[in-house]
């Protein structure tokens, strides 16, 4: 497995952030979602504000926020452990965030302004070409960018606030999934590309059936994993 820390934390070091915790919560997010902090390790605070280059502060105050989301959890006197990806979650989870995208993309594709669904297009292109060199990093930030303009334009602070923790764990499958089925980065690819760009048009059933599409393959993949009595995680 390719470990990218050092990029990750020299992108997020180079960002600009009102608070010292928000920053440290994105790179620790993008860290566990791309298993560069694996799930069965156990990571003290002295290792962590070392290997991040960060004070004690911002990084308990981050991990207060992971804790919260269920994405990290204390173990007394050892340190931090990151939440196990388990089946029975991820599809309680799914069951949870469809019905809130569904919400989130309906409402964007009526009331997006002209100039938010121009940015759109452009991240849409980004993705394109950036999905067509297989870059799972530079992917993972475009899609970010990608959802934050998407709820922008749903205008529903309730829906985005509730799918943050969800949409990461969904991320942080794909990642796991696509160590084992490299062919699913193609498949969800497109069906994202086209998703997005249903929102774009305004053409609301259409970017709800690309979204559906994106669940459904994701959770044949699961099953298959489940039929083979593999389960997750996938490559621990």
């Amino acid at each position: 497995m390719e470990d990218r820390s050092h990029e990750i934390i020299s992108y997020y070091k180079d960002q600009t952030y009102q608070t010292q915790a928000q920053r440290t919560y994105d790179m620790l997010l993008e860290m566990i979602a791309l298993d560069a902090l694996p799930e069965k390790n156990v990571y003290t605070e002295l290792e962590l504000t070392q290997m991040l280059g960060i004070g004690r502060t911002p990084l308990r105050d981050a991990l207060k926020l992971l804790e919260f989301d269920s994405i990290v959890r204390t173990i007394p006197r050892l340190g931090v452990q990151v939440c196990e990806v388990r089946i029975e979650d991820y599809y309680l989870q799914t069951e949870v965030r469809t019905a809130l995208e569904i919400v989130v993309i309906q409402r964007a594709c009526q009331l997006a302004p002209m100039d938010l669904r121009d940015r759109l297009a452009q991240l849409n292109k980004d993705f394109t070409s950036t999905a067509a060199h297989g870059d799972r990093l530079a992917l993972y930030r475009i899609d970010r960018n990608i959802h934050s303009i998407i709820d922008q334009c749903s205008k529903n602070p309730y829906a985005v606030h509730a799918l943050a923790p969800l949409r990461f764990f969904e991320q942080r499958i794909h990642y796991l999934l696509s160590r084992v089925y490299p062919e699913i980065g193609d498949v969800l690819n497109r069906e994202h590309i086209d998703y997005v760009n249903g929102i774009i048009n305004g053409e609301c059933q259409s970017a709800c059936a690309h979204f559906q599409n994106m669940v459904d393959n994701t959770t044949q993949l699961i099953k298959r994993q489940v039929d083979a009595h593999i389960g997750l995680p996938f490559a621990h």
